[in-house]
């Protein structure tokens, strides 16, 4: 067969469109009929079949080109039945080839082998390289044999071979390579058989100059067709990660599933995407194509919304249902039944689908139109081909390339569906916000008119409300500078009091200390006790302005909470004894001993509400109690508790009681005087420390303030509980006291150690006790109840007790002398009121191991005497008050210290340059240069000097007030210490930094 005269462009590209049509022509083949392959035959080979069936194309020439180098002749056919006969038994019938007067051999789908034999010559003197080009690129196996005169050659191919396997991988149809010698004649027997697709066999024989020149056209084809394809997915992709809408998703599945199909039809998969795999270009057809199915059909439902109409939506889902069976189909069916149903459906499938955009169309979905174009395109491609390969329509480019151009159409117009669904949205948008807009200017008319109605009665509230902004303004400047005023009052009252108050505690200490007869130093002790209560007053008030202003700090340290109830006992036992009044503490046993908390503001807190008891009871006692109200392994909560016998509350002022400069009796007549303070500082600590306080009171019955306070447990531990009760042991208890508050009180303390206690008012039933055979391990005799008989009772209970008499212990009021007597008379122990939980456990040690001690809290010591000696240490004073210099060179003086005065900061430093002090002590407020200055400049001195010792700089201020601790560290000192000032914490100071 010969390629006849042509257009120049015509011979160059058409063959770039015969690559897919072989699948695609197959239901055409269904619907214009099918050459049995299985009826009975008289032999292997047919002789029966039709050569006019055989055929489709009407232009033989427009498939089989002429060669100048090459002759080629007409083309024969044979059908081998059984698929079994070789080359040989082929060479034997050569009678029974017909000859293919069409250009197009098509078998439809058939089980049968078919044999194409065409001679050929190769007409140069020269050597030639030729090529058999198929374009139909699923046929399974090719086999061609090459008779000539010199050469014999076999050559295989097919979509069955791997793309990097067959004979010339680069040319995406299926080429078959043959060479003759110079002048050779040799005839062509092509071997074709497909197990799936229809035996469409469009074939041209070329030479390699033109097999480049069509490999190049087709990849520069399906460039741009890539190209087009990646661009849709891109932009998008782009959208959908914006939008985030469902139907772009599927569009974006769609695109690379139909992509894929191209690829599998016009061979560019196997020779360049897949080239080691065989599936893709058999089983993946119908999967690629099953799967753009289902994501049409998906996006379909999506883009037009079809589930407003439940009928097109139910069609929907039925088709998509089919789909998924069909894209497992080539695992279960006949991979030849699953082929023809797969090409039957890609025919079908875009009418469908075309049919569901005019219906939308109808229903007033505009959007829907280049929805419609976009499947009209893909349908018009297929039936295009379909009518050329029948031969109702001529041979074409365009048409060949139908099935390529009428997806890549669809693709295109459904991208454009989506960007014209866009631009419609935004259409609908803004007429919308037209007509709202429209609306809007209608009832801003009658906003217009409704805003002057109000507006003269706004702008008149507008100034009423300016005119009391004003008026509040004002206020809170007036309260700002009047709080402003009151701290600079307080700070300043603090100074100036604090400053004379140095002198009259300082001078009135001094003086005790010198030789005074009674009278005087009476005068002197009652001066020095109207200061104490006027320093506590003012610290006080300190207190409440610190806690006001926000600067009131909380430690967290380990101290012993024993310790600190017996310091307090101590504080306040000899004020109670003056009254009459009997003062006791009690620590509940699972009460921690050892605790982390703020030990100064506990007792601060305390000391206020036992004060406060002990000034209003007139008879009786206060009891102080600490118990476990909520045990918790790391942080329990403690209840502390002050009960007094006193004149009580009234409900009215319990309500107000806890306020600042309230009194519970705030008459001119009132009996007992005070500031007010002490309640509302203690309840602002209380809070401060996470707890809560109250008080519970009835006239003439007494009063009981508690607070709850949550401490954690001192990790480092204290004298625990557990270790004195080993020593202790089980002892029985015997009191003799005519005060059942005061047995009541010490019985409480005992439990402490698990101990029992028994009691008696008096001799007599002690000795009772003893004849009943009672046996008592520790005897305590109150002094109130034996009348001056201790000696002579002790004495007799001895007796009474025989050979295992108990140790005894004496109790006596706070200061009484009783207990050297009763020590030298033989007790064990000997005790004051109020009984101290330590000095209890120490007496009752005492007593069971027999084993005297001094009377606990009969001696006291001086204030001074321990540091004298040791204490030489040469110290400046920088003081502007004359009597404040007095004051504390001779309290240095009296600790050992060689002291120098300086009246104001220059002098400070000059003294400081020298000669060298261990210490200085800076008074905060001084003429010239004030002791802030003094001490930077000091800390300047130091540094310029090359060895120079860090003086110990200590603030000796009447400054008390928040933050001025702060502001003397800030300036470069260590210390503080306040006015005015107090020997024990002066001489704390020195051991600390001497």
């Amino acid at each position: 067969m010969h390629r006849q005269d042509q257009p120049g462009w015509l011979q160059k590209n058409r063959q770039h469109g015969r690559r897919l049509s072989g699948l695609l022509a197959l239901l055409f083949l269904l619907i214009g009929g099918n050459l049995p392959a299985d009826q009975p035959q008289p032999s292997c080979f047919s002789r029966d079949a039709d050569p006019q069936d055989s055929t489709l194309s009407a232009h033989p020439s427009h498939l089989l080109p002429a060669n100048s180098a090459l002759f080629v002749g007409p083309t024969f056919y044979l059908e081998d039945s059984t698929a079994s006969a070789g080359l040989k038994e082929i060479l034997a019938v050569q009678d029974r080839f017909h000859p293919l007067e069409k250009s197009i051999a098509n078998f439809h789908f058939s089980q049968s082998a078919f044999w194409l034999k065409v001679t050929v010559e190769n007409r140069d003197n020269a050597p030639g390289d030729f090529f058999f080009d198929i374009k139909h690129t699923t046929l399974d196996t090719l086999n061609l044999y090459v008779v000539g005169e010199q050469t014999h050659q076999t050559v295989k191919n097919g979509d069955r071979i791997p793309g990097r396997e067959r004979p010339y991988a680069r040319s995406t149809s299926l080429v078959l390579p043959f060479s003759l010698q110079g002048n050779e004649r040799a005839d062509l027997y092509l071997r074709i058989r497909a197990d799936a697709a229809s035996l469409l066999i469009p074939f041209e024989i070329v030479d390699r100059i033109q097999l480049e020149e069509s490999i190049f056209y087709e990849r520069l084809l399906h460039g741009i067709l890539l190209g087009l394809f990646a661009t849709l997915f891109i932009y998008n992709l782009l959208i959908f990660t914006l939008l985030r809408e469902q139907t772009y998703a599927y569009y974006l599945l769609y695109l690379p599933l139909a992509y894929l199909s191209i690829t599998v039809l016009d061979g560019f998969g196997p020779a360049s995407l897949y080239p080691n795999l065989v599936w893709p270009g058999n089983e993946g057809l119908v999967v690629f194509s099953s799967g753009a199915f289902i994501t049409n059909l998906l996006f379909s439902r999506a883009f037009l919304r079809t589930y407003d109409f439940p009928k097109l939506d139910l069609a929907i889902k039925w088709l998509t249902l089919l789909g998924l069976f069909l894209i497992s189909s080539p695992f279960f069916l006949p991979i030849q039944l699953a082929y023809k149903i797969i090409v039957a459906m890609t025919f079908a499938y875009p009418g469908i689908c075309m049919s569901f955009g005019l219906i939308m169309l109808r229903k007033g979905r505009v959007e829907a139109r280049f929805y419609v174009a976009g499947q009209a395109a893909s349908w018009v491609g297929l039936v295009g081909f379909g009518m050329m390969l029948t031969g109702l329509l001529p041979y074409h480019i365009l048409l060949y390339e139908g099935i390529a151009l009428g997806i890549t159409g669809d693709a295109l117009f459904l991208a454009l569906a989506l960007a014209d669904r866009i631009r419609i949205l935004q259409h609908s948008k803004e007429a919308a916000e037209e007509k709202a807009f429209e609306v809007l200017m209608m009832r801003q008319g009658e906003l217009e008119k409704l805003v002057d109605e109000r507006t003269h009665a706004l702008h008149q509230e507008i100034e009423e409300h300016k005119k009391a902004e004003a008026a509040l303004r004002d206020a809170n400047a007036r309260a700002k500078a009047a709080n402003a005023a009151k701290s600079t009052f307080l700070a300043n009252m603090s100074h100036e009091i604090r400053t004379p108050m140095n002198g009259v505690i300082g001078m009135t200490g001094i003086l005790l200390e010198t030789d005074l007869n009674p009278e005087q130093r009476d005068f002197a002790e009652t001066i020095r006790r109207s200061g104490d209560s006027l320093l506590t007053l003012i610290n006080d008030i300190l207190d409440f302005s610190k806690i006001e202003a926000g600067k009131m700090d909380i430690e967290e340290i380990g101290f012993n909470l024993r310790t600190t109830l017996d310091d307090l006992l101590d504080l306040f036992g000899e004020r109670a004894n003056a009254r009459g009044l009997t003062l006791t503490a009690f620590m509940a046993p699972r009460v921690p001993t050892g605790v982390l908390g703020d030990p100064g503001r506990l007792r601060q807190i305390l000391t206020n509400l036992i004060g406060n008891a002990i000034k209003f009871t007139q008879a009786g006692g206060v009891r102080i109690s600490v118990t476990l109200q909520k045990d918790d392994p790391q942080r329990p909560l403690l209840r502390f508790e002050v009960r007094d016998s006193g004149i009580g509350i009234s409900p009215e002022a319990r309500e107000k009681l806890f306020d600042a400069f309230v009194q519970a009796d705030s008459s001119t007549t009132r009996k007992f005087g005070g500031s007010g303070l002490g309640l509302a500082i203690s309840r602002q600590l209380v809070h401060l420390m996470m707890g809560e306080i109250g008080v519970e009171s009835q006239p003439e019955q007494g009063s009981t303030f508690w607070f709850t306070i949550p401490m954690t447990r001192w990790p480092e531990g204290c004298p625990a509980c557990e270790a004195e009760k080993a020593h202790l042991g089980r002892p029985a208890i015997l009191f003799v006291s005519a005060d059942p508050t005061q047995a009541a009180a010490l019985e409480k303390q005992v439990q402490y150690w698990d101990l029992r206690l028994d009691w008696v008012a008096d001799g007599a039933a002690a000795a009772q006790k003893l004849r009943e055979g009672g046996r008592y391990e520790v005897v305590i005799l109150s002094s109130g109840s034996v009348e001056g008989q201790s000696l002579a009772l002790a004495a007799g209970l001895k007796d009474l007790a025989g050979p295992q008499a108990p140790g005894f212990i004496w109790l006596s009021p706070f200061g009484s002398q009783e207990g050297n007597a009763a020590l030298k008379a033989g007790f064990a122990a000997s005790l004051n009121l109020p009984i101290k939980q330590q000095q209890l456990y120490e007496a009752l040690l005492s007593a069971t191991s027999g084993m005297a001690t001094v009377p606990a809290g009969s001696a006291r010591n001086p204030v001074a005497g321990k540091v004298v000696a040791e204490v030489a240490t040469r110290v400046l004073v920088a003081e502007d008050n004359m009597v404040n210099q007095k004051v504390a060179r001779r309290m240095l003086e009296q600790m050992g210290c060689r002291v120098e005065v300086v009246a104001d900061g220059f002098q400070a430093l000059e003294a400081v340059r020298q000669s060298p002090f261990q210490m200085v002590f800076m008074d905060c407020q001084m003429p010239g240069m004030d002791g802030f200055d003094a001490t930077r400049a000091i800390r300047r001195f130091e540094q310029e000097q090359p060895d120079s010792r860090r003086i110990p700089i200590i603030a000796l201020t009447a400054n008390a007030m928040a933050g001025d601790r702060e502001k003397c560290i800030e300036a470069g000192m260590d210390d503080y210490v306040a006015k005015p000032v107090q020997r024990g914490v002066l001489q704390k100071a020195l051991e600390k930094w001497r």
